[in-house]
């Protein structure tokens, strides 16, 4: 009789936690909103300007570095990134909860979130500019059917209410895929 109800337990626990996987499998990955995006920059701008500063002055311009993953390199030109570079990287997404960081030549990005597929929304990243966003590639708008538009960050001083001076300068960038027509 005891076999009898330990098989059905076993049966219905079994249902329920495929059940689960099903559901969880299929829910939306959720893009995190601007506010939580500020305020992990603001609790970590130290860390954030550390790891970014570290990233500029790395001889490689164009590689990435991935929570989870060792470090990508772009191109044939491959001097290696620095064990203090990426340790800054590693923990300044740790703490910040960003999924990637990249060096495009002057500029740094922190990613949040990144959706490859068609139709969707592409992206949200925390970049650092080193020239304050000079370089015409930044300019609002989109080339084809991808949209970029970046939103500035002034993170204040949390002592005397004051946005902090900086050299370079933080923005927030959302991407997205415009739908084909």
């Amino acid at each position: 009789m005891a076999n009898k109800y330990r098989s059905s337990f076993l049966t219905i626990f079994l249902l329920a936690l495929m059940s689960c996987g099903i559901l969880l499998g299929c829910k939306q990955v959720e893009v995190p909103s601007d506010s939580d995006l500020i305020k992990a920059f603001q609790d970590n701008s130290k860390a954030f300007d550390e790891a970014a500063a570290l990233v500029m002055a790395e001889p490689n311009q164009n590689y990435s570095v991935f929570l989870n993953k060792g470090i990508t390199y772009q191109g044939s030109d491959k001097p290696p990134v620095s064990a203090k570079t990426e340790l800054a990287c590693r923990q300044v997404m740790r703490r910040s909860f960003s999924l990637a960081m990249r060096r495009t030549g002057r500029t740094a990005q922190f990613v949040f979130f990144e959706e490859q597929q068609n139709d969707a929304f592409r992206g949200k990243s925390l970049i650092y500019d080193l020239d304050n966003f000079k370089d015409p590639r930044w300019a609002a708008g989109g080339t084809g059917n991808i949209e970029v538009r970046y939103v500035p960050i002034e993170p204040m001083d949390k002592d005397s209410g004051s946005t902090q001076k900086r050299v370079g300068s933080w923005r927030l960038e959302y991407q997205y895929q415009k739908k084909a027509h």
